[in-house]
C-alpha cells in the first residue's frame, strides 16, 4: 500500500503543478514516465486514475511518452534522452538511479522522483531546506532531518 500510495499521491503533487504551468500555454501537456523495471513491474495504477481525476486524460490533454529500462540501469541516461527529445514538459521516474539519470539528462525540465534515497547524500540536491534544481519527489532516506521533512510535505498537502 506504501508504494501505491507514494505513486498514486506524493508524484502527483510535483507533477500536478508542473502540468497545470504547461496546461496555460498548450493544449495538450507532455509526460516523460521512465521506469528502472519492466511495465508488468509498474505498480502505477492509482497514479493513472489520479491523473484522470483531476482531469488529465492520455489522448486528450495529455500525450505520455513510456520507456521502461526492463531492470538494466544503464539504459536509463538513453531513455532519458529518447523522452527529452519528444519535448516533455515533464520527467516522472522512481529509484535513486533513475533520478540520477534525469537530473543528468536535464537542468530546465522539471523531474519528479520517488522513492530515492537522500538526495542530498547523492548530489541531487543542495540541502532539504532548500533543494534547488529541477527535482522533486519523495526520499526513502532516513538522514537527520528527513521525518521534519516529511512533516512539512504532509502538512502541505493536507493541511488539516
Amino acid at each position: 500500500m506504501i508504494r501505491g500510495f507514494t505513486i498514486g499521491f506524493i508524484l502527483l503533487w510535483g507533477v500536478g503543478a508542473c502540468v497545470a504551468t504547461r496546461a496555460d500555454t498548450a493544449d495538450i501537456a507532455r509526460l516523460g514516465f521512465v521506469w528502472p523495471v519492466g511495465e508488468a513491474e509498474t505498480p502505477t495504477k492509482e497514479f493513472w486514475e489520479r491523473l484522470r481525476v483531476l482531469g488529465w486524460e492520455e489522448g486528450r490533454n495529455l500525450t505520455v511518452e513510456r520507456r521502461w529500462a526492463e531492470g538494466r540501469i544503464e539504459r536509463l541516461p538513453e531513455l532519458m534522452a529518447e523522452v527529452l527529445a519528444r519535448k516533455v514538459d515533464v520527467i516522472v521516474t522512481v529509484s535513486t538511479p533513475g533520478a540520477m539519470a534525469a537530473k543528468a539528462a536535464t537542468a530546465t525540465v522539471p523531474i519528479v522522483a520517488g522513492a530515492i534515497g537522500d538526495p542530498v547524500q547523492v548530489g541531487l540536491a543542495q540541502s532539504l531546506a532548500r533543494p534547488g534544481g529541477n527535482l522533486t519527489g519523495l526520499s526513502y532516506g532516513f538522514s537527520e532531518g528527513f521525518a521534519g521533512k516529511w512533516l512539512e510535505l504532509l502538512r502541505e498537502c493536507v493541511p488539516q
